[in-house]
């Protein structure tokens, strides 16, 4: 038997307590930091999404899961790039995971998605501390990260373009690189259960990476981010501060993937690993905001509004217009470098009068 004073068994019971003061300890500083006019605007926006399913139509809540899905994402990417300074071209990868477990499990008779979605977490979280571990070797400069987070993410594109993953899990199918999934194995086809799960998926992970940067392991970030000389030389572990930041934000973007099979209905390599899929978030949070906690929430909504706009205009037009939706990223990302160095989310917070301190510098804020 074990012994009930372990220090893990003691964690487990204290673990509630915790929770419940850093959820208070996050409302209070919400309270102190936003101005009136910004608890009012979030009061007024939190309300807005709750009720959109009740008057907003088909189109509307399409747009909405897209850009709730971009903005959890982004989120778990800003984790690395803008609190950690760890700057990823990979990060599909873990997605991915996400992404093709749950596939992997949905296709086997009788198992069901939620298997391959709890599993997907842990393993998403050491395939992190893995590229982590790979890009953030002592003498490596932040630039390694990227290349490592590149190749091993172009690796499992190419893996999983060539494999015949759907016939390994049922025999006789033929279908290299995607995973189809069979109507029986979702959980649901109603748009509204799926745009309420992301919706709160977003919203946790907000809260998530709050809780986090209010950390030491928070604070650690920020402080390498900074400066990792300064950090090192107050004795904090710039190896394994950055690898615990890999892995956390790994394990957080597995279920955007997860939920991203279940929603579409099947896991492509090319929509699921492809180097556009790492892009996305990236583009949407520097948009938004790099470093900060809206940033990213803001971006992914520029990103999807801009994206069905230009669909809307490709399909009615009577030429090639495929060309306009990447040379229209360029242009936003230089728009908002000459008007919002620092991204769409803190110029508004600023001229809107939304926080109390003047967001001058990212600080997750």
């Amino acid at each position: 038997m074990m012994p009930p004073n372990r220090p893990y068994t003691r964690l487990i019971e204290a673990a509630p307590n915790q929770i419940a003061e850093s959820v208070a300890q996050l409302w209070h500083d919400w309270h102190d930091t936003a101005t009136p006019r910004g608890q009012m605007l979030g009061a007024v926006v939190l309300l807005i999404l709750i009720t959109l399913p009740t008057w907003g139509g088909p189109p509307l809540l399409t747009i909405m899961i897209a850009g709730l899905w971009l903005a959890y994402v982004g989120q778990t990417w800003n984790l690395l790039a803008g609190f950690t300074g760890l700057f990823s071209l990979g990060h599909a990868l873990f997605t991915g995971i996400g992404a093709y477990l749950a596939a992997a499990f949905a296709l086997r008779g009788g198992v069901g998605p939620v298997p391959g979605i709890i599993l997907a977490i842990p393993v998403a979280a050491l395939v992190g501390a893995m590229v982590g571990g790979l890009g953030c070797r002592a003498g490596f400069k932040s630039l390694h990260f990227t290349i490592v987070t590149l190749i091993l993410a172009e690796g499992a594109h190419l893996g999983a373009s060539h494999l015949n993953l759907t016939y390994l899990l049922r025999p006789g199918q033929d279908d290299a690189g995607s995973l189809t999934l069979p109507t029986p194995a979702i959980i649901t086809d109603k748009p509204l259960v799926f745009y309420y799960t992301i919706l709160a998926l977003t919203g946790l992970s907000l809260l998530v990476i709050r809780l986090l940067l209010r950390s030491r392991f928070g604070y650690h970030w920020l402080a390498v981010r900074e400066d990792p000389r300064a950090a090192a030389a107050m004795g904090i572990n710039l190896y394994q501060t950055r690898v615990i930041a890999s892995a956390v934000a790994a394990g957080l973007a597995a279920p955007a993937g997860a939920f991203l099979t279940l929603y579409l209905h099947h896991a492509d390599p090319e929509q699921m690993l492809s180097l556009s899929a790492s892009l996305a978030p990236i583009l949407g949070t520097a948009i938004g905001g790099i470093g900060t906690l809206f940033g990213p929430v803001v971006g992914a909504f520029v990103v999807v509004t801009s994206d069905h706009g230009l669909a809307w205009l490709i399909g009615h037009s009577h030429h090639n217009l495929a060309a306009l939706k990447p040379l229209a990223a360029g242009l936003a990302l230089v728009l908002v470098a000459m008007i919002a160095p620092h991204g769409l989310w803190p110029a508004l917070a600023r001229r809107l009068g939304l926080v109390k301190a003047p967001p001058t510098k990212p600080n997750g804020d």
